[in-house]
């Protein structure tokens, strides 16, 4: 059940597939001549191969009036969302009789998240159609394959009868994945009896996600930014100077004024160097108070 982790390191085993949804609609209608029919389905699957979790988002149209004329009634577009794959679409088959027109297409884009391949689609178009008289139009693409076990079946044993017209197309870009196989029956056995339009195609697109390693975090981020240097201090006030100048009473004036200092250089940080400053601040200090003291020695022994 769910995922199977292997330790040591190695990949997580596939969960098994999620369930399936079959989507059908426009099929044995309007079997009455000269009625016409115009229906349309798109799917949106989504599949997480490691977990097996499966989910899908249908929408439908199905309009009703006469033959080559705009539709007199539509139900929809209506759509619904799944808790699973939607697995296979049928519609508009053995619908619509003589002198009718037929107009249905299939959309489907498959995501399949985690290691899966996608490749062409197989097709079974056109065989047998288009017999017992003239023909109108013939444009198959491709035309008269026929292909057993096909994932797309469409436009067989139809537009019969003579005077009948038949478009049928598969996307030529369309794909599938063998790990998410949607089965798409369309216009098959379908407006026979002759004066009749078909018109019909199926686009399929498959996406594969390539899912990340279990536990990959990516990259590191850069590395710690170096600390940078330490900014310098600002002008600051200087060490006090003593005024040597002698009074008018003949003695020293013991005004001793602040004086600010040049700024102090920055230096590179080296964790010591801001301590460096202190003691030569003192020094100078020191210095000029034993110059002071020394001249006053001097005046008093004179």
């Amino acid at each position: 059940m769910g995922l199977v982790l292997i330790v040591g390191g190695m990949a997580a085993l596939p969960a098994a597939p999620a369930s399936a949804t079959a989507i059908g609609q426009c099929s044995s209608v309007d079997d009455t001549d000269g009625l016409g029919l115009t229906c349309d389905v798109t799917v949106s699957n989504h599949l997480d191969l490691a977990t097996g979790v499966g989910s899908s988002t249908v929408t439908t149209l199905e309009c009703h009036g006469a033959a080559n004329t705009a539709p007199s009634s539509c139900i929809g577009p209506t759509s619904r969302d799944y808790n699973e794959l939607t697995l296979s679409v049928s519609q508009c088959n053995y619908a619509i009789a003589a002198g009718g027109s037929l107009i249905c297409s299939i959309h489907i884009d498959n995501t399949i998240v985690g290691d899966a391949t996608a490749t062409g689609v197989t097709i079974n178009q056109c065989v047998g159609s288009l017999g017992g008289g003239e023909v109108v139009l013939r444009a198959c693409s491709p035309d008269g394959q026929s292909t057993t076990g096909a994932t797309i079946t469409e436009c067989n044993g139809t537009a019969n009868g003579g005077t009948s017209s038949l478009t049928c197309t598969v996307g030529p870009d369309s794909t599938e994945s063998a790990s998410l196989r949607v089965i798409v029956n369309q216009c098959n056995n379908a407006a026979n009896g002759g004066g009749s339009l078909v018109d019909c195609s199926v686009d399929m697109n498959t996406d594969v996600i390539e899912a990340r390693d279990i536990g990959d975090t990516g990259d590191t981020g850069g590395g710690t930014g170096g600390s940078g240097d330490t900014g310098g201090s600002g002008d600051t006030t200087g060490t006090q100077a003593v005024d040597t100048t002698v009074g008018t009473n003949g003695t020293q004036s013991s005004v001793i004024p602040v004086v600010k200092s040049a700024p102090v250089t920055t230096l590179p940080s080296t964790g010591t160097s801001g301590l460096m400053l202190i003691p030569a601040a003192s020094a100078v200090l020191i210095g000029l108070l034993l110059l002071v003291a020394r001249r006053r020695g001097m005046r008093i022994w004179q």
